[in-house]
């Protein structure tokens, strides 16, 4: 069995934060050995729906969604999830479609990240 080489946090030009086109994350991906990407945009999912029609790799569906103490990624979603609630409610309703929760910046210091407190009242 071959082993999975995943980057969970990936943008394309839709997130604002990237200057990736889906093509180009497509070639990357595939150059970097990556057998799964998370591809997030911020406030929706649009941008992994572009990427998952290429072929160079698995796309997991994702979304980064801003709490109002920071950002939570949202992997596997069906929905998007509003941005703006608080760390535990936007965790609640990506669990409540069944899908995993992880905090995006948990200690960085250039982005808004819930921080180890807050990450621990979320998970």
């Amino acid at each position: 069995m071959m082993a999975a080489r995943v980057d969970l946090h990936t943008h394309i030009h839709s997130s604002r934060d990237s200057v990736l086109y889906p093509a180009m994350l497509a070639r990357r991906a595939a150059a970097a050995g990556l057998t799964h990407v998370a591809e997030k945009d911020n406030g929706g999912a649009e941008g992994a729906y572009a990427v998952r029609e290429l072929p160079s790799c698995e796309v997991i569906i994702g979304q980064a969604v801003k709490t109002t103490a920071g950002e939570l990624l949202a992997l596997f979603i069906e929905e998007a999830v509003a941005d703006g609630l608080s760390p535990n409610l936007t965790a609640a309703r990506i669990r409540g479609q069944g899908r995993i929760v992880v905090a995006a910046h948990p200690v960085d210091l250039f982005h808004r990240s819930l921080g180890s407190e807050s990450t621990r009242r979320a998970s």
